[in-house]
C-alpha cells in the first residue's frame, strides 16, 4: 500500500526488483491494475514465489524471473513503475533503473532494513538529469520521476498539428529500429481498422472499428500507453 499511495500509480507495467518470495509483486498486482513483473537473482524461492502469485489470484497479472546479468533485460524507455523494498544499487545500478524507466515514469526505492540503502543517490540523479526527487515518509526511502526528452513532440491532431502539416517538432523520431509492441487485434481483419491518432502526455489515442455483437461495426476510442502499449481504456463511440 505504501508503495502504490506514494506512486499514484495504477495501471501500464511495474517492474519490481530483488523479490524473493513474490509477496510484494502479489500486493502490487492485487493493488492496482499493472502488470507486474517481479525479478529476483536468487533462483531457489522461485517456485514458492510463483505459487505465492497463484494464491493471491493474481498470476494473470504478474510472473517473478529469474536474472543472472547485472543488468535488467528490458527495452529501454518501457517501464511505468520500478519499485525495490531492498534496495542496496547491486547487483543492478541506477543507471539501468533509469534506462528502462519510460518517460514520466517513476521509481520508489528503499530498505527497511537498511536506512542508509539510498544515501547518495540523489546526487547520482541530479547528475543524470532527474529533477523530480523526493524523499518519503520512510527513512531512507526515494521516489524520483524519469524526465522526458525535451527534444520529443507530440502528435494532437489527426494530420499532425492544428496547421494540419502531416509534421511536428520532433528531433528524436527516425527510421524504425524494432517493433515497440503490438496490441490486439493483431490480424488485419476486415473491420480492425485503425485511425484517427494522436498522441501526447505519453499516451495513443486512436479510433478502433470491430465487428460488434449482432452484426453491424462498432468504433471504440481506445488509449494506450505509448511506450509499452498496454490498454488503458476503451468507450464505444458508435458506428463508423
Amino acid at each position: 500500500g505504501f508503495i502504490l499511495q506514494s506512486s499514484g500509480a495504477d495501471q501500464g507495467l511495474c517492474l519490481n526488483l530483488d523479490d524473493s518470495t513474490g509477496k510484494l509483486t502479489a500486493a502490487l498486482a492485487k493493488g492496482s491494475r499493472m502488470y507486474v513483473q517481479g525479478c529476483t537473482w536468487d533462483p531457489r524461492g522461485l517456485q514458492a514465489s510463483r505459487e505465492t502469485l497463484l494464491s493471491a489470484g493474481v498470476a494473470s497479472r504478474a510472473s517473478i524471473a529469474c536474472l543472472e546479468a547485472d543488468y535488467l533485460p528490458y527495452a529501454d524507455n518501457l517501464i511505468n513503475l520500478v519499485t525495490s523494498a531492498t534496495w542496496s544499487g547491486k547487483p543492478v545500478a541506477i543507471e539501468e533503473v533509469l534506462r528502462v524507466l519510460a518517460p514520466g515514469g517513476t521509481a520508489i526505492l528503499g530498505h527497511d532494513g537498511n536506512a542508509g540503502a539510498t544515501a547518495g543517490l540523489e546526487a547520482k540523479l541530479k547528475q543524470a538529469g532527474v529533477k523530480d526527487i523526493k524523499p518519503l515518509s520512510r527513512k531512507g526511502w526515494i521516489k524520483f520521476v524519469k524526465p522526458e526528452n525535451p527534444d520529443f513532440d507530440t502528435w494532437t491532431h489527426n494530420h499532425a498539428g492544428a496547421d494540419l502539416s502531416y509534421v511536428n517538432q520532433d528531433k528524436v523520431a527516425g527510421p524504425w529500429e524494432e517493433v515497440r509492441w503490438i496490441g490486439d487485434p493483431r490480424w488485419g481483419a476486415l473491420y480492425a481498422i485503425y485511425h484517427g491518432r494522436v498522441t501526447a502526455g505519453g499516451r495513443l489515442y486512436y479510433n478502433e472499428n470491430r465487428a460488434a455483437i449482432g452484426g453491424g461495426i462498432q468504433t471504440w476510442l481506445v488509449a494506450r500507453d505509448a511506450w509499452n502499449g498496454c490498454e488503458l481504456w476503451r468507450t464505444p463511440i458508435g458506428s463508423p
